[in-house]
């Protein structure tokens, strides 16, 4: 079995029990992604969204159409549930990194960019999505030494250890500017702007 294939079964998995999970970080939600450069923009990825737990505040935040895109079918049925008549957020249940649409203005990995292996290919394709001038962020609710704790027990074919953000900078650093990064215990914000 592919990592992709093991990863869309370790998330479908977890998907009827992820809401209860996320609740506790309501309020954390909300700070972290209120730092974020959301106002003008028009059309927001929020990719590896699971169960849309963020893509609601994305919109509300913003005010934007957001497109959640994750490789889980699981966790894409719950999410189109909870947003079931809301015009403002969709969802679609894809790899992003074979996803080909273009014209977002932002860009959201929250909680997920662990998750994906070939970063590299991610940058391509993030580039390829993204306006000139486009933003886009990896957002965690915990530090790089919790999140390596937290994925101890997750096979390392679907998840890996993040390097310091200046070192994973590098690996977007063809196409993308890195803005700002916060790396503390509780927290992990890397900000990007496209060339």
């Amino acid at each position: 079995m592919n990592y992709i294939e093991e990863e869309k079964q370790f998330f479908d998995g977890l998907a009827s029990s992820w809401d209860q999970d996320e609740k506790k970080d309501e309020q954390k939600r909300l700070s972290l992604l209120s730092s974020l450069p959301l106002k003008s923009t028009k059309n927001i990825l929020d990719i590896g969204c699971g169960t849309g737990v963020v893509s609601g505040l994305l919109q509300s935040l913003s005010g934007a159409q957001i497109l959640g895109i994750d490789l889980s079918p699981k966790m894409i049925e719950i999410a189109r549930k909870k947003y079931e008549g809301n015009k403002n957020v969709s969802f679609v249940q894809k790899d992003f990194l074979t996803f080909d649409e273009t014209g977002f203005d932002f860009a959201l990995l929250y909680n997920s960019y662990p998750h994906f292996m070939d970063v590299l290919v991610l940058s391509e394709t993030l580039n390829h999505a993204l306006l000139p001038g486009a933003y886009f962020a990896i957002v965690h609710s915990m530090g790089r030494k919790k999140l390596d704790e937290h994925h101890e027990n997750v096979s390392c074919s679907i998840s890996r250890k993040l390097l310091s953000p200046k070192e994973e900078a590098k690996n977007f650093s063809r196409f993308f500017n890195l803005v700002y990064s916060i790396d503390q215990e509780d927290s992990l914000i890397m900000l990007f702007q496209k060339k």
